[in-house]
């Protein structure tokens, strides 16, 4: 059944104060690609919880930017791992309701991901605020050691690829239907009512006298 058949329905039942709205949800999906160049050299001269940053990344309304560390945020990962964070960049408040889920993976030469790491979706209020301004993703993303020569860094290169999933809601009113139109009579004026009775009266007053008894 329609929405509009639906309210009409309810309406009819005499449910005279009614109003609807539809809840629905729609999903975009955006991938960006960050290469470091003599990622070697590069480690070297970005120090201890340094970050590099991608360009803006427009996904399902919001702007986003890659955050990476090459020697670590903080703590036990400085000097250590590189840390990959996501944050969110867009200027403008909204308060539209979204949730996303990241995946973020090293590539190799051939541009297939080699190794992978995959944020669950989280709710809008988890990347707005932020215990710390990195934005959310790994602190201890890959380590050094773990980082392969021939497959994550051939030509001393550092590509990663991040696959960002943004899930909005949106709230739209129902417009209601018409109330259906009950055709009755007008009322004749009362004022008329004798006048028109004896109008029509003398109009068919009979025009043939019977006499009776031979008078």
């Amino acid at each position: 059944m329609s929405m509009s058949a639906l309210l009409s329905a309810l309406r009819g039942a005499g449910r005279q104060q009614l109003s609807a709205s539809t809840v629905a949800t729609r999903q975009a999906t955006g991938s960006h690609l960050l290469r470091i160049d003599g990622y070697t050299q590069v480690s070297k001269l970005v120090g201890k919880g340094k970050r590099m940053r991608s360009e803006t990344i427009s996904v399902g309304g919001h702007d986003w930017r890659i955050s990476c560390y090459p020697n670590g945020y903080s703590g036990k990962y400085e000097g250590s791992h590189i840390s990959l964070f996501i944050e969110h960049a867009s200027h403008r408040q909204t308060e539209e309701e979204a949730s996303i889920k990241v995946e973020a993976s090293i590539l190799d030469q051939a541009g297939i991901p080699s190794y992978t790491k995959t944020i669950p979706e989280i709710s809008a209020c988890s990347y707005r605020y932020m215990p710390f301004s990195g934005g959310f993703g790994w602190h201890g993303f890959i380590s050094h050691k773990d980082l392969d020569e021939e497959k994550h860094l051939k030509d001393d290169c550092l590509t990663i690829l991040c696959d960002l999933t943004v899930v909005t809601e949106e709230c739209t009113e129902v417009a209601l239907p018409p109330e259906p139109t009950v055709w009755a009579p007008a009322p004749w004026p009362s004022e008329l009512h004798g006048q028109l009775v004896e109008a029509i009266w003398n109009k068919e007053k009979p025009d043939v006298t019977i006499e009776v008894g031979g008078c």
